[in-house]
């Protein structure tokens, strides 16, 4: 069934398609179940002004954590066996860090940076600069949709 995750022959348009939905489908499932349970939890320290905003969560951390998501990838292949283990120590590192912003930040941000991760594993079979560029397109893309519903819902939403 989801046997194109681990695909890279076909429309990367619809590669990134699918994977956004099932990144946003998880981190909202997540943060649902999360704020029914702790509904005063703290959110993360994000820029109040909407060009930072967009520019610092949509632009600049995907292509920096995206490089460095790369570098700790690495660094795993060559000591863990399997791919799935490094895609999943690697995603489990960018919920620990998340976390370190706002707690609640950390379990909302794993399934999607597992999907990060796999995208970038799948991609790289073509090349390494192809397998950056996907995980950096999907996580531009995850980032955007809950980004533009910030700013669009005004300063109240932001901070």
């Amino acid at each position: 069934m989801f046997d194109w995750m681990m695909r890279s022959d076909g429309s990367r348009a619809i590669y990134l398609m699918r994977m956004v939905v099932l990144t946003l489908a998880g981190a909202v499932f997540v943060v649902s179940l999360l704020n029914g349970v702790f509904p005063n939890a703290p959110n993360p320290d994000l820029p109040t002004d909407p060009a930072a905003m967009l520019f610092g969560v949509v632009v600049f951390a995907p292509i920096v954590e995206t490089l460095i998501m790369w570098a700790m990838i690495s660094g795993f292949d060559r000591v863990l066996k399997e791919d799935r283990q490094v895609i999943f120590a690697t995603a489990l590192i960018w919920a620990a860090l998340h976390s370190l912003s706002a707690w609640i930040w950390g379990p909302v941000v794993f399934w999607p940076w597992l999907l990060f991760c796999v995208t970038f594993m799948t991609w790289r079979k073509r090349s390494e600069i192809e397998g950056i560029l996907m995980a950096i397109a999907l996580h531009m893309l995850h980032n955007s949709v809950p980004t533009l519903l910030a700013i669009s819902a005004g300063p109240a939403a932001t901070g």
